[in-house]
């Protein structure tokens, strides 16, 4: 792998087997390490003290002649090292200077041409006053070679640093720059970085380049950015050879963004959100921009008749113009053009659930719309949801992956069982963000939880229930669970995690029998006769 720098040494694709490894060769003094990356063998050599200490490699000559000895070194110093350089004990060079290479990981090679004489010749690197820089292998060859490189026919790559990158914690973005040819970055609005504003941010998406002439001329050539947890889409504007110059801030509310695309044929952009759907952006500079749309009611049920306000003063245009509102009840009227603001009265046969969705059509002078709906349900009340296999703030184990039943009493004066859809959701919290699993229709499941937590970072995991009758009402209820990393589940049928199975416990189970929660210690979804007995038998303090 070549390294990103300016150092042409540096984007060699060397072949560590044409050098010999410093760490095995002679030494007096100088350690062998590891601690900084990027060296080849096993590690390199670290001159301890400034001077007398060194390294010597051996080399067999087949030929009297001049060679070209090539050093991979990194000197991450603040000043050049020396090194004397002698062959079989007779200095050749006195101070042979080791250049900063920018940090400890930056590697580059030194050379230097010496006369050598066929033969067995050792070649020693000796500190002189400065300490050294560190020595990671050395390869000899003719004068004026190159040092040895990969056969062209072997694949190579060569490490290209992000554009860009940001912080999780705080408001802390960098482009990539060199100090000394070596990689390093430079934070966004400071002199010498892209120009912008810092931002934060938790799970990068990539986005796509404007190609387009029909896009604004500001727009043409940048490159669009997100972030799934900060909710946000960025535009990055670059230079001829690729680096950024400036960002900016195209969405500022994507809430659930998981990517960004360019539609090739009409020039849109689009994003799909997690899991609310997708969302399109278009450049219509003569058409303006549409309406947003806004719905609500002053009651969503009741028995009929039932007369609701319905209000669309919420709406708004993004050129601040003039709005007309048309309406569509839903009730077999024909719609009409009305104010912001209607009266409606619906009704149903007595005793029949039934549903209507009214519709608000937002349009502005050019002609642009958009439309919003509610829902009005006649002769309904909304159902009754309370998840029971599960206890809000239940631990669960960190010993490994564990499936939990998902089971829960719903009540609903209306509608019976098949006249009524259900919904599970695990989501796992993880610091500031989340990651919500596909939903689960069934209404009785499981969920497989793992053991995450208890480190530095906090995790806990969100269930989610809901369930919603044919008339378009709704409930939800939702249980937390947490992290056991006090090991309180290591102790069967100690439910309040004192140590000790006791009567405390023993009340715990009778009181919670047919729910689930702490004393559902088999984990079937409901505090039972198998939970009792696991309870009596592990009766005393906990083993």
């Amino acid at each position: 792998m070549r390294q990103d720098s300016l150092d042409a040494t540096a984007t060699l694709a060397l072949d560590p087997h044409g050098f010999q490894q410093s760490e095995v060769a002679a030494a007096s003094g100088v350690i062998t390490s590891n601690a900084y990356s990027g060296y080849f063998g096993d590690g390199y050599r670290d001159y301890q003290a400034a001077s007398g200490e060194w390294i010597e490699h051996t080399f067999n000559v087949s030929t009297s002649g001049t060679y070209t000895l090539w050093i991979r070194h990194a000197n991450g110093g603040t000043a050049a090292r020396s090194l004397r350089v002698a062959v079989d004990g007779a200095t050749v060079n006195n101070a042979l200077s080791f250049p900063r290479t920018g940090s400890w990981v930056e590697w580059r090679l030194v050379s230097t041409n010496i006369a050598l004489v066929s033969g067995t010749r050792k070649i020693r690197f000796t500190s002189t006053g400065s300490s050294g820089p560190n020595i990671d292998a050395v390869a000899l060859v003719p004068a004026g070679a190159q040092p040895p490189t990969l056969a062209s026919a072997i694949p190579t790559w060569t490490h290209h640093r992000p554009m860009i990158d940001w912080n999780h914690a705080m408001s802390m973005s960098r482009t990539p720059t060199y100090t000394l040819n070596a990689a390093s970055a430079t934070t966004v609005g400071v002199t010498g970085g892209a120009a912008g504003s810092p931002f934060a941010g938790f799970c990068a998406i990539g986005g796509p380049i404007i190609d387009r002439t029909d896009w604004p001329a500001s727009l043409q050539g940048t490159v669009f950015c997100g972030d799934y947890v900060s909710n946000y889409i960025r535009t990055m504007t670059l230079s001829p050879s690729g680096n950024v110059t400036s960002l900016g801030v195209f969405d500022s509310d994507t809430p659930g963004l998981t990517s960004i695309a360019l539609n090739p044929h009409d020039g849109s952009l689009w994003s799909t959100r997690w899991p609310s759907g997708l969302v399109r952006y278009r450049y219509a500079p003569a058409t303006g921009q549409p309406p947003l749309a806004a719905l609500t009611t002053t009651a969503s049920y009741g028995a009929s008749p039932l007369t609701v306000q319905l209000s669309a003063a919420g709406s708004t245009d993004p050129e601040g113009a003039a709005l007309t509102y048309t309406w569509d009840f839903d009730d077999g009227s024909a719609p009409f053009t009305g104010p912001a603001v209607v009266s409606r009265t619906y009704s149903a046969p007595a005793g029949v659930p039934t549903r209507f969705d009214p519709r608000v059509t937002v349009r502005d002078p050019l002609g642009n719309e958009s439309s919003a709906t509610v829902v009005v349900s006649v002769n309904n009340t909304p159902p009754l949801a309370a998840i029971t296999s599960i206890a809000d703030g239940q631990l669960y184990p960190m010993t490994g992956d564990t499936v939990f039943p998902l089971r829960a009493v719903v009540t609903d004066a209306e509608h019976d069982a098949a006249n009524r859809t259900c919904a599970w959701t695990t989501i796992l919290h993880h610091n500031e963000h989340e990651h919500s699993e596909p939903t689960d229709l069934a209404c009785a499941t499981s969920t497989l939880i793992s053991p995450l937590g208890c480190g530095v970072d906090t995790y806990a995991f969100e269930i989610v229930f809901t369930v919603t009758d044919a008339a378009g009402l709704s409930a939800t209820d939702r249980a937390w669970l947490y992290p056991d990393c006090d090991g309180v589940l290591a102790c069967a049928g100690d439910s309040d995690g004192n140590g000790t199975v006791d009567a405390t416990d023993l009340a715990s189970v009778l009181s919670n029998w047919g729910f689930g929660g702490m004393t559902d210690f088999d984990r079937s979804g409901s505090t039972d006769a198998s939970d009792l007995s696991i309870l009596l038998d592990a009766w005393g303090p906990c083993k």
